[in-house]
This record gives structure tokens, C-alpha cells and sequence, in this order.
């Protein structure tokens, strides 16, 4: 009778191991998945590591050869510790903005590519070394006006795709909330650049729609929401500043 009991306390703690990456998506804390499920708070984060590790090696197993049409790229910013400007002196290195760079197959929604670090030449370069990686033949690229895409596609592509920036264009920040409340920009328009090769102007956008003339009318990209609105840690703040950016720009 122990072995079976031992076997279902297994076999219980399995299945509450399996839950945890779902609750972490579901936007529920650590300490929050710890008392719910009863497993420890480092186990949890070995649990998101060792789930990290066996996505990326998935995602290096298969996600190869691919032939896409139409790829924006992007990059979302996120955390590490606490905010930039909270930053101590003492503060551990890794801590501060943190940004996931984003290629996606706009036909498909695949995520080809994406690479974690700072929003510098460096991670421009590792972005686009992955992605020439991880697809074949001839697409159109266009990413947003960041400067260090420009050589990075250059010296991983040269001329073999079609690529080209879309410049948005901001307004004075809106400071008329509450205190609590972020100071933010809206999109008052775009300015296409061709950078390489013949792009065609009609997908030039890192967004799902191209309703103006200039290229896109809005800031919340399909490589920003695929992982956003999965997560619900970041669904909400997501859309809400992307539904401020489309009643802007109409």
C-alpha cells in the first residue's frame, strides 16, 4: 500500500509541476503559485527554467528552412528587478529594461525568431543572425526606424531581401492625467524608407493594417501582440496603450 501511495504523491506532484508554467502565463505571481499548488518558490523557478530550456531547444529542432513572405520585426519592452529610473547603486547588473526583439511570419503568426537583451547594435546583430538562420529564399523585412537594424541586415543579408523602416512619428507627451498616471506619446503618422531592395509599399508596416496612405496608423504590432495578448501578465496594459495609439491616429 505505501508504494501506491508514494506513486500518487508522485504522480499529484507531476501534475501540479505541469500547472505551473500555465498559472506563470495566466499572470499569477510565484508566491501566489506557491501557496496554491504547495511546491516551493525556487522549485517553481527551476520549473520556468528548465521550461525555458526545453522551448528553446524545440524551437531550434524546428523551426528551420522557413520560406515566409512578409516578416515585421519588433521589439517589446519589459523589466528586469525594477524600472530603470529605480535603479540603486548597488543594484545587480541584469536588472533594469529588458527588451524581446520579435521576427513574425505575418501570413502564419509563427514567431521565427527572437532574441533577449538590451535595445543596442549588439542584440540588433544576434536578431538578425538568428533569423537568417532560421529562413530561406527571398522576403520582405520591415522593422521600426531603430538605427542599428540597418547594418545588422546588411551584414547578415545584404541584398537578398526586401527591406524597409517605417519611421513613426510621435506627438508631445499627453501629461493631462492624474499623478499616477504615465506620460505618453501618440502616433500622429508614418514615413516609410526603403533601405534595400523593392519592398512593396502596400507591407510596409510593422502592423496588421495599412489604412493610410503613409504605411500604418497605429503602434500595436502583430509581433507585439502574439506574445502580449498569450500572457496575460501584459495583455491588458498592452491593449490599452494600443487602443490609445488607434484612437489617435483616427
Amino acid at each position: 500500500m505505501g508504494f501506491f501511495v508514494e506513486r500518487f504523491l508522485k504522480l499529484l506532484h507531476l501534475d501540479a509541476a505541469a500547472g505551473v508554467p500555465e498559472l506563470m502565463m495566466e499572470g499569477t505571481s510565484v508566491r501566489a503559485i506557491s501557496r496554491l499548488t504547495g511546491i516551493h518558490i525556487a522549485t517553481i523557478l527551476s520549473l520556468m527554467v528548465t521550461a525555458g530550456e526545453k522551448c528553446q531547444r524545440l524551437l531550434d529542432a524546428t523551426i528551420r528552412n522557413v520560406r515566409p513572405n512578409l516578416v515585421p520585426a519588433d521589439e517589446l519592452h519589459s523589466l528586469v528587478g525594477c524600472h530603470e529610473k529605480r535603479l540603486r547603486p548597488d543594484a545587480p547588473a541584469e536588472w533594469g529594461s529588458i527588451w524581446t526583439w520579435l521576427a513574425l511570419d505575418s501570413e502564419s503568426k509563427l514567431i521565427i525568431s527572437y532574441h533577449i537583451g538590451n535595445r543596442d547594435a549588439e542584440s540588433a546583430w544576434e536578431f538578425m543572425r538568428d533569423l537568417r538562420a532560421r529562413t530561406e529564399g527571398i522576403f520582405q523585412l520591415t522593422s521600426d526606424g531603430l538605427r542599428a537594424y540597418v547594418d545588422a541586415v546588411d551584414a547578415h543579408f545584404a541584398t537578398s531581401i526586401h527591406f524597409a523602416q517605417l519611421i513613426k512619428l510621435y506627438s508631445s507627451p499627453d501629461i493631462t492625467g492624474p499623478d499616477w498616471y504615465s506620460a505618453t506619446s501618440r502616433v500622429t503618422g508614418t514615413i516609410p524608407s526603403v533601405k534595400v531592395g523593392r519592398p512593396d509599399a502596400r507591407f510596409v508596416s510593422t502592423s496588421k493594417d495599412s489604412t493610410s496612405a503613409s504605411g500604418c496608423t497605429f503602434v500595436a504590432t502583430p509581433a507585439e501582440r502574439t506574445p502580449t495578448a498569450a500572457n496575460w501578465r501584459t495583455t491588458r496594459l498592452h491593449l490599452a496603450f494600443g487602443l490609445r495609439g488607434i484612437t489617435s491616429a483616427e
